[in-house]
């Protein structure tokens, strides 16, 4: 035994790192007599396959879902997606004098054109396109606020709200969130 080895040797002794440098070779020398594979799937896919079957999910629990949401509520306490809407006073130019419209009118999902709202229909309230847009009329906000259930498509888009589904489907908040994380 040289003496460079002799005092590694001694100092390891001492100290323990002989013990944990065989240990360590013993380890190195097992892997590579056998490699060890590990396999991890994609997150981006798991991802999106959760988000697609959380979009499916409630476009299924909206159609069947009892009760079914309402297209506008006066406050914001459901699960669905929501979004503000503000409720407008309209008044339009006839010669030279400005005319009150009646109704409470929001702006649509263009935002052009105005939507009267309907309260009375059977508790619910109900709403329909008018011929008023931000051209046409002046507005003035009564300081009321709705809150319009929001529709996706099927990648999670916003194609409308309240009564203008486009197509789209209603969307719980808690799965929003996932797609908006997803898409971002």
């Amino acid at each position: 035994m040289a003496y460079s080895d002799l005092l590694i040797y001694t100092y390891s002794k001492l100290t323990g790192v002989a013990e944990m440098k065989s240990g360590r070779r013993s380890f190195v020398k097992g892997s590579v007599a056998a490699p060890l594979v590990l396999t991890v799937g994609p997150a981006a896919a798991r991802a999106q396959s959760s988000t697609l079957m959380c979009l499916a999910r409630d476009e299924q629990r909206a159609k069947s879902g009892t009760p079914k949401p309402a297209a506008m509520i006066a406050m914001d306490a459901d699960d669905w997606l929501r979004i503000q809407v503000d409720l407008f006073a309209l008044n339009v130019w006839q010669g030279q004098e400005l005319k009150a419209v009646d109704g409470k009118h929001f702006l649509g999902v263009d935002k052009t054109t105005y939507w009267r709202l309907d309260e009375s229909v059977f508790g619910r309230p109900s709403a329909a396109p008018t011929a008023y847009n931000t051209s046409n009329c002046t507005a003035r906000k009564l300081g009321e606020r709705r809150f319009g259930l929001v529709y996706v498509d099927q990648r999670g888009g916003r194609t409308g709200y309240a009564f203008e589904k486009n197509g789209g489907n209603p969307v719980t908040a808690s799965c929003w969130t996932s797609v908006a994380v997803f898409r971002a």
